[in-house]
């Protein structure tokens, strides 16, 4: 697996990018900003994406009644993406529950729809391991983990990671490009000045592509799954859409799979189809994140 994670699953986010600017358009008057966000992923740029954005809003303007111009910044950055909502003002997102937990809920964000993937009912965060490590969270205490750079700390801090086991005072977290060198490190044993990690924090999305490589799962084993976790969700600013403008918002979503085309981009996505939000999985990670633990 010669490969970098991060080049991999770089591949899947034009797709991605795609099926997300696509299918969000059901005013009856041109939406004119929409913001696309996937943190840390150098492929999540205009000038790397421009060309997909720029077919899939033609391709919506030429389907949606009563869409006649429509507009789409794709970011890698949180903060460059902050700047994007002050400066537009975006009416429509595709963004990871991370970011809206942190700019969209308390401002009158509303979710619409989540993006099932990877083939799992609810999606959860895995910190792996040597197959020779003990299961659970004390053996790796006091280590150094490392998490793909892009991971939003403090989610992973409010939301994902349990109260007694935070970075800083139970372990140190190392945000990292390239998960697949820190692996094959960690199974080399490493010398400590190369600061080898005793565990990797992987998402649904990484943990089925390392899955999938029989030269090195072998070697490895899940040692804590995290309580279930919020998909990546389709949210449009509320005061700007009325009721009967977000429920189309919903059906043309909801409907994809049954339109060739709509049925291609979700095939492109790995995903069978978008579908409601699971709005007590959302108040969960919305309760923990606000009460910062």
């Amino acid at each position: 697996m010669g490969r970098s994670v991060k080049n991999i699953v770089c591949r899947l986010v034009p797709l991605l990018l795609m099926a997300g600017t696509g299918m969000g358009f059901v005013r009856a008057q041109a939406v004119e900003s929409m913001l696309l966000v996937k943190p840390g992923d150098e492929d999540a740029t205009p000038k790397r994406a421009g060309d997909f954005v720029g077919e899939l809003t033609r391709y919506l303007a030429g389907h949606t009644v009563g869409v006649a111009q429509l507009a789409g910044h794709i970011t890698n950055q949180t903060d460059s993406a902050a700047a994007w909502i002050r400066a537009r003002q975006p009416t429509l997102y595709f963004v990871p529950p991370s970011f809206f937990l942190k700019f969209l809920d308390n401002t009158g964000g509303e979710v619409v729809a989540e993006v099932p993937r990877f083939g799992v009912a609810e999606p959860h965060y895995y910190l792996v391991a040597l197959c020779t490590t003990p299961m659970g969270l004390e053996a790796i205490r006091g280590g150094l983990i490392s998490a793909a750079d892009g991971f939003d700390e403090d989610y992973l801090r409010r939301v994902v990671l349990p109260a007694d086991f935070q970075p800083g005072s139970d372990f140190t977290l190392m945000p990292s490009e390239n998960l697949a060198d820190d692996i094959y490190l960690m199974m080399e044993g490493g010398a400590p000045e190369e600061s080898p990690p005793v565990a990797v924090l992987l998402d649904e999305e990484l943990k089925q592509f390392f899955e999938s490589d029989s030269l090195v799962w072998p070697s490895l084993h899940v040692v804590w799954t995290s309580p279930p976790v919020p998909r990546d969700l389709v949210v449009v600013s509320a005061n700007q859409w009325t009721d009967a403008s977000i429920d189309g918002l919903r059906q043309v979503l909801q409907s994809m799979k049954d339109d060739r085309e709509g049925a291609k981009l979700l095939d492109l996505m790995h995903t069978t189809g978008f579908i409601e939000p699971n709005e007590s999985l959302i108040d969960v990670a919305r309760q923990k994140y606000r009460s910062g633990q």
